[in-house]
């Protein structure tokens, strides 16, 4: 993020002169005078060419005046200045500027277009994962946190209180913090902290709307710092890209997390609601699958070494039940209604 007052101030450069700046992207905030999400102030002289091309930058940019999605300001310092520029974009969404003294603006989902970029290289510099990230450069291997748009998603976190030591269902409480709530004490928060238990099971879940990013949590039993599931460090962590669910073990920080409708683990379930057989495909290769029933009993459990599988529901209870997929890339639930 940049900050400068009373100065030029750009995602990438403060200010271009007599320079060239090719292949680029900035995605941070900016804030200052002639502020730009990648270039502040571009100045040209009749010299020295200046040339901007396959760039784009997607952060939030605000300022006193001469602010712009991706150039805040142009000045000409002498007739018929060398410039040239090519294949120039800002996020219009993400960046809160519908203008820019330079480039073309585009909403968030145009962006997510390869096809929108018609000047980038494909082929040897540029990469993207279409409709899900910004355009990231093929050096880096795989997109970063900052290649994905910040928009929010609905996670809902699981935990197994099923090990937890003295733990009363019917008298204690779950609770939930981290840095998504600014690690608000346990129980300061109730709308946003507070789990409830799923039927009779041993699980108890919380959804909340998170941006996208990267976030650290823990569980608690009951108000306060005492009852947290281990002292100390780590804290969980989790990246969220998109729609997911969470599955933990009280007490156990490594076990049982998994990233669900990501772009490494996905798991289609269908037709849901259910009353005879159902389908389950992952990309991931399966291992097991398990099946509780709002009781918290096993009602099905058997292991696989394929991508997909058929299951017979005709003789369970109606109700809802949670599937649990184990595959190769880690664990994935669903919820699945018996009619």
């Amino acid at each position: 993020d940049v900050f400068v007052e009373n100065q030029n101030a750009g995602g990438l450069a403060g200010r271009l002169t007599q320079s060239h700046l090719d292949n680029s992207y900035a995605t941070g905030y900016v804030n200052g005078s002639n502020a730009g999400g990648l270039i502040g102030s571009i100045v040209l002289y009749d010299t020295h060419a200046a040339t901007v091309t396959n760039s784009y930058s997607v952060g939030a940019v605000q300022g006193e005046y001469n602010t712009g999605g991706l150039v805040g300001s142009i000045t000409e310092q002498q007739p018929d200045p060398l410039f040239y520029f090519q294949g120039v974009y800002w996020d219009v969404n993400s960046s809160g500027q519908e203008s820019s003294a330079l480039g073309q603006g585009l909403s968030t989902s145009e962006m997510l277009m390869q096809a929108q970029f018609n000047s980038f290289d494909f082929s040897d510099t540029w990469s993207n994962i279409e409709n899900v990230t910004y355009p990231y450069l093929q050096w880096q291997g795989e997109p970063g946190l900052h290649n994905y748009p910040v928009i929010e998603h609905q996670v809902t976190f699981h935990v197994d209180m099923g090990n937890a030591e003295g733990f009363n269902p019917d008298n204690d409480v779950v609770y939930i913090t981290g840095c998504m709530v600014e690690w608000a004490e346990p129980g300061a928060d109730l709308e946003h902290q507070q789990m409830t238990r799923f039927g009779t099971t041993m699980m108890w879940e919380k959804t909340l709307t998170l941006s996208t990013g990267e976030y650290f949590y823990k569980y608690f039993l009951n108000e306060g710092w005492g009852g947290a599931e281990w002292t100390d460090a780590p804290d969980r962590r989790i990246t969220i890209l998109s729609d997911t669910t969470i599955v933990n073990t009280w007490g156990v920080p490594e076990g049982g997390t998994f990233i669900d409708n990501s772009e490494f683990v996905n798991a289609q379930l269908f037709p849901n609601p259910a009353d005879g057989f159902i389908n389950i495909t992952s990309n991931s290769v399966i291992n097991r699958i398990r099946i509780i029933d709002i009781a918290g009993r096993t009602v099905f459990s058997q292991a696989y070494d394929q991508k997909a599988a058929s299951i017979n529901v005709e003789s369970f209870e109606p109700g809802m039940y949670i599937v649990h997929i184990y595959t190769s890339e880690g664990l994935i639930s669903r919820k699945l209604m018996v009619k």
